[in-house]
């Protein structure tokens, strides 16, 4: 996977569109835990 496909994966992830709403406090989250949200909705395509 080139740079330019897995930053369009992470930006265009359900996972970030979280990430980026204060009222999830998702962004309060380690990195590693975010990170397997990411990884969950790659997998299985949908956020856990």
């Amino acid at each position: 996977m080139s740079m330019a496909d897995t930053l369009d994966t992470i930006y265009l992830s359900d996972t970030y569109a979280k990430l980026s709403k204060p009222a999830t406090s998702l962004y309060y989250q380690g990195a590693r835990y975010v990170l397997s949200y990411i990884i969950s909705e790659i997998e299985t395509g949908k956020i856990a």
